[in-house]
């Protein structure tokens, strides 16, 4: 691949996958997934430019590769991590950084690199989702809030209690009000 770093400046940028490949690391053989990504349009003078990403399966860095392909649109039918069905269905963003190097020879050379593949889609992290006993727990106690919001009184606190009697209702906050 030919030196990228005046075609693709690092940042973010939207793209997608467009195969991949497995290897073991030279010095330490830690298994790793080779991911070229093609940069989407309208992402300025990188539009069209392929960068490339390698997600290592380490002790610290496997659960993060797999939600990496995850993002992508990896299935991984029958759990086999290998099978990197549906790689390229979703548009992710990808964060370019450039890493400096020598060859070599000892030229001094500028490398691009995928460093973070990311969802576009927010969400909830998985560490930080509700298990079954606590959506439920938390789906009942909102119940009340839902019925006073759709009779325009307000909404109830979490554990459930309503706005007293005559309260008045929220203002809406504007940004000012916001402390952080």
């Amino acid at each position: 691949m030919s030196n990228q770093s005046e075609r693709v400046p690092a940042g973010k940028y939207r793209a997608r996958a467009v195969g991949g490949d497995f290897g073991d690391s030279s010095q330490k053989k830690t298994p790793y997934a080779k991911v070229p990504f093609k940069i989407s349009p309208g992402q300025g003078e990188a539009s069209g430019e392929t960068v490339v990403w390698n997600g290592y399966f380490g002790e610290n860095s496997t659960t993060r590769t797999i939600e990496s392909l995850r993002f992508c649109g990896c299935t991984f039918p029958d759990n086999d991590v290998m099978n990197l069905e549906g790689i390229g269905a979703n548009e992710v963003e990808v964060v370019v950084e450039h890493e400096s190097y020598k060859t070599r020879e000892g030229e001094d050379r500028i490398a691009v690199k995928v460093a973070w593949v990311n969802s576009l889609i927010g969400g909830v992290r998985d560490t930080d989702k509700m298990d079954a006993g606590r959506a439920a727990q938390f789906r009942n106690s909102m119940k009340a809030s839902i019925a006073l919001a759709k009779r325009g009184q307000g909404a109830a606190a979490p554990n459930g209690t309503a706005p007293r009697a005559g309260a008045p209702a929220q203002q809406p906050m504007n940004e000012d009000d916001i402390p952080f």
